[in-house]
């Protein structure tokens, strides 16, 4: 931790913070787990870079899961399956964050045809490039 800048006592008080959480369920009954509370605090502390955030990750939790660059990143980072790298390919193609969590969360819940990924996406005001790079990632 402190050959990447972080001061060792405060790389210390954060593995006491991550042993002193507890793994909980919210209102939806959804696990908010040890590993994800951490995480979470990371991306919430502005005193750190990303890469310090992902050091501490892998030194701490032993992975580097989590794409800390925003609070959408995090976001799509933290889902299951393909959404993770949905989200980044999205992204690369040009797609605003916003809209890109938006094709993700549709696509999540939908295993449409062609035509209607097509026609959703139309709905969100993407370039004909930006929707031949959906489909092709699809």
């Amino acid at each position: 931790a402190v050959a990447n800048g972080v001061d060792g006592a405060y790389a210390l008080m954060l593995i006491d913070q991550y042993k002193k959480l507890e793994s909980t369920s919210d209102v939806d009954g959804n696990e908010g787990t040890k590993p994800y509370k951490f995480r979470k605090s990371l991306l919430d502390d502005d005193s750190l870079s990303v890469e310090q955030k992902q050091m501490l990750e892998r030194d701490i939790l032993g992975e580097n899961k989590a794409d800390f660059s925003s609070e959408l990143a995090f976001k799509a980072s933290m889902m299951d399956g393909k959404a993770p790298e949905r989200f980044k390919a999205y992204t690369n193609a040009g797609i605003p964050e916003e809209t890109a969590m938006k094709i993700v969360e549709w696509k999540k819940g939908n295993n449409s045809g062609e035509k209607k990924v097509r026609e959703y996406l139309k709905t969100l005001k993407l370039t004909d490039r930006q929707i031949e790079a959906v489909i092709g990632i699809n």
